[in-house]
């Protein structure tokens, strides 16, 4: 019965984290939610996608995920997203930022 139970906590567990990862996707303030499942296509309202400029490698992620991280080279690479209104922020505008990083030891 312990196993049963985990499995339905497991499972009621994946469903909420699902509805709420689309009630966020849905959600009209959101202007940019990339994946970066070897590609840079924005999955928000917005549909800010983007463009790798230079050389940059999509590689695992931090948990071993194929192609769901970029891999940039310091230098010369970056991504680049057309100038859309969506993306301009006032000078008094708030906005969240949400990224993660993990510096490479050449």
């Amino acid at each position: 019965m312990g196993k049963r139970a985990f499995l339905l906590t497991a499972l009621l567990g994946l469903a909420s984290a699902l509805t709420l990862t689309a009630q966020i996707l849905n959600d009209a303030t959101m202007v940019g939610y990339w994946e970066f499942q070897n590609n840079l296509l924005d999955g928000s309202p917005a549909g800010n996608h983007g463009q790798t400029q230079g050389v940059a490698a999509f590689v695992p992620d931090r948990d071993g995920n194929a192609d769901e991280a970029l891999l940039f080279d310091g230098q010369t690479t970056w991504v680049q997203f057309a100038d859309e209104p969506s993306l301009r922020f006032g000078a008094n505008q708030s906005f969240t930022l949400n990224v993660g990083v993990r510096p490479v030891q050449p």
